[in-house]
């Protein structure tokens, strides 16, 4: 058991289902305060994912005891973010058919709006959700890579000078 917690699957996927679970949570505590009309609070998905994907770096490295490549940690955040994304586009689609009004609101507010159903706003969310992780995944691996490369950069000059 304890060989499979160190997996790429299992740190991914617990990794994944934090976020699912973090931006349900900030879906229904925003629909129960009446304020899914406000679009700009979407903006709060960010600091979940960006948190969720994170800790997915930080837990594979501290289990596999070495630091991963740009491209894995790439890898990581993607399938970090399509852990959470899947399952909660299935959780918008099934609440929208429950709740018909959202999707009328929805309609009746967005630009183009009348195109949309259901599922069209579920795929929607998922590309929306994908594209955030990517971009949140590039720039963590950019900053912490370059962090890492500075600091050593710096400890081979200091060997150097001497």
């Amino acid at each position: 058991m304890l060989k499979y917690r160190s997996t790429i699957q299992y740190i991914t996927i617990k990794n994944g289902l934090y976020i699912f679970v973090g931006l349900v949570a900030l879906f229904l505590l925003v629909k129960a305060l009446g304020l899914v009309h406000i679009v700009e609070l979407r903006g709060l998905n960010f600091p979940i994912m960006a948190t969720g994907i994170w800790l997915t770096f930080r837990r594979y490295k501290k289990s596999c005891q070495k630091t991963p490549t740009r491209l894995n940690k790439l890898v990581l955040g993607v399938r970090t973010t399509l852990t959470a994304m899947i399952p909660f586009a299935f959780f918008v689609f099934t609440y929208l058919k429950f709740d018909p009004a959202l999707l009328e609101h929805i309609r009746a507010t967005v630009l183009f709006g009348y195109h949309l159903n259901a599922r069209l706003l579920a795929l929607l969310v998922t590309c929306e959700g994908l594209l955030s992780g990517i971009f949140i995944s590039y720039t963590l691996t950019q900053h912490l890579i370059n962090g890492q490369l500075t600091i050593e950069n710096e400890q081979l000059e200091g060997k150097s000078q001497e």
